[in-house]
């Protein structure tokens, strides 16, 4: 009998941190040698200033080179960290270290290669290939800022993107939320972090994406500047202005994360083509997925976190060639908390009855077409980074209604079937004065299923409110 293995493929910012020891402000490049103890600080975003309070306990260190943990004032979870003090003052998490099984471990090279041949590595050399597996691999790179690997510096350089039809969306058809959100490619980006400048083409002042070359070898540093000096030469020589400027920056954009997403699509190539060659794909679920959709240029947006469509909906692909057709689509409302249950389903582990998502290994077989008519979202994290309000809605095959609160109070319904692209909000409109009333019930209904209130909404406002007025709070 052959084993069932799980390969669970996720695509998942670089920050830095000002010195405090006993809360006060100290000459960090004198702390060196003083490392040992406790440090409280601001957790400093390239693109959005000072933002969440941090505790880090050093407990080693080697010159400016520290190991320790890390705990945020609103998470109650530690994280075991290495870094160092930079010449500026400033302390420097090392991305290219791994914790593995207690211990650090640095790598230097790209983040994506290198998590794609530790997971080679394991499944040639350190599991039991008596025993099943169960796989995560996961890539960071698809974050924000989208530095690709040396070889794709200049990929897609003889092309020009067409951003979206709605790229340059003036919201009059949408809500508050949408015209105050930060996440504007053409606007809220900066020239530094987002555009790779090491000065401001405009102010010709010197951005944070030097601190951020700092982190690179020398070698890598070169192939980095020779890549993009020609390409910001070129800018500065045109500086476009209005739509063609809009245009400029999408491609920027667009191209920077395709370059570093073919990464990633090299390395799911490499494990899967493993999974062939050593006779494991039949009997191997493969899993592709993300945490969430992203936006490419969509409403003139980057980042997530809305329930508009783009970043409401995840990518999701299975390969399980003894049970599933190749070519099959499902249409049903699938959610992420579905995956816990059917991955246990196919394990033949029975499904706790407190799991609140259900197996779709059924769906996926053909075998039933029972499942949920509506989804139901939250997003809570605001006043923060991309400014996006909190807001909770309800989904249907067609239908999407959305309620924006703290500070406005906003109902938005929207038509996916006249309007996929959710730019005329129907809400007040009285042709859809039934469906109103029916996805209000349908919206009372999920609330209750999955234990959600207002009075829910108000407890956490408060803490996470209370928790920010004890920081340093994020900069609008």
């Amino acid at each position: 009998m052959k084993l069932l293995n799980f390969l669970l493929i996720v695509l998942l910012w670089n920050t830095t941190y000002r010195c405090k020891k006993d809360e006060l402000t100290i000459d960090c490049t004198d702390a060196c040698n003083k490392m040992i103890g406790t440090w409280k600080g601001s957790q400093y975003s390239n693109y959005g200033g000072f933002s969440e309070q941090f505790t880090l306990k050093i407990t080693s260190s080697d010159g400016c080179n520290f190991y320790g943990e890390t705990s945020y004032t609103n998470s109650t979870s530690t994280f075991y960290v290495s870094g160092k003090i930079d010449e500026y003052g400033w302390i420097k998490f090392s991305e290219t270290k791994f914790i593995e099984n207690g211990d650090t471990i640095q790598i230097e090279g790209h983040v994506t290669p290198i998590t794609t041949n530790m997971t080679l590595d394991w499944l040639e050399n350190k599991r039991n290939k008596d025993k099943p597996f169960l796989l995560l691999y996961h890539q960071k790179a698809p974050h924000r800022n989208w530095m690709t690997e040396e070889k794709y510096l200049t990929l897609f350089d003889d092309t020009t993107f067409d951003p979206p039809a709605n790229y340059f969306d003036d919201y009059k058809g949408m809500g508050t939320a949408a015209k105050e959100q930060e996440m504007q490619i053409d606007g809220h980006a900066v020239w530094g972090h987002d555009f790779k400048f090491l000065t401001n083409p405009i102010t010709g002042k010197k951005t944070n994406f030097n601190w951020e070359l700092k982190r690179l070898t020398d070698d890598q540093r070169e192939k980095w500047l020779s890549a993009y000096t020609p390409k910001n030469d070129a800018f500065r020589e045109s500086m476009p202005t209005g739509r063609e400027l809009g245009i400029w920056k999408f491609n920027r954009y667009i191209k920077d994360y395709l370059r570093t997403i073919q990464s990633i699509d090299d390395g799911v190539g490499e494990v899967l083509d493993y999974l062939d060659k050593n006779n494991l794909s039949e009997n191997t679920i493969v899993v592709y997925t993300s945490d969430q959709g992203f936006y490419l240029g969509e409403h003139g947006w980057f980042d997530k976190r809305f329930m508009y469509e783009e970043s409401l909906r995840t990518p999701i692909l299975m390969r399980y060639p003894k049970e599933i057709k190749k070519g099959t689509q499902v249409n049903q409302l699938i959610q992420n908390l579905d995956f816990a249950p059917t991955f246990l389903d196919y394990a033949g582990i029975k499904i706790p009855e407190d799991i609140q998502g259900k197996s779709f290994r059924d769906v996926v077989n053909n075998t039933s077409s029972e499942w949920r008519d509506a989804i139901y979202y939250t997003y809570y994290e605001y006043p923060s980074v991309h400014m996006v309000k909190r807001h909770y809605g309800v989904r249907t095959d067609r239908y999407k209604l959305m309620h924006f609160y703290y500070d406005i109070d906003e109902w938005e319904m929207y038509d996916l079937k006249e309007d996929p692209s959710e730019m005329m909000n129907v809400y007040d409109n009285p042709e859809y004065s039934e469906i109103k009333a029916m996805m209000h019930k349908r919206l009372v209904e999920m609330r209750e299923k999955y234990g959600d209130s207002d009075e829910l909404n108000q407890m956490h406002l408060e803490r996470y409110l209370a928790s920010k007025k004890r920081g340093a709070g994020p900069k609008k």
